[in-house]
């Protein structure tokens, strides 16, 4: 249990640095986009990110990786690949 709470903190600090910092929408976050190197997580597959305006910036529209996110957490928890 202590490495899933280690990797779901890893990854929430990811997203929220894609985009809080960096303004992109990764659009694919699932199991398979993550990559583990010893006790650390590597982001990939950026192929439907996308960057946006913070200004312009809806709630909303940071909901899909959000959601993902979750579903991550929740495979992960469950064992499901």
């Amino acid at each position: 249990m202590t490495q899933f709470v280690s990797f779901a903190i890893q990854m929430a600090e990811v997203v929220c640095h894609l985009h809080n910092d960096l303004h992109i929408l990764h659009g694919d976050l699932q199991p398979s986009a993550w990559l583990v190197n010893n006790d650390w997580l590597l982001l990939t597959d950026f192929g439907r990110a996308t960057i946006f305006e913070q200004q312009n910036m809806r709630a909303g529209d940071l909901k899909g990786d959000v959601r993902r996110l979750a579903s991550t957490f929740s495979r992960m928890l469950s064992g499901v690949k």
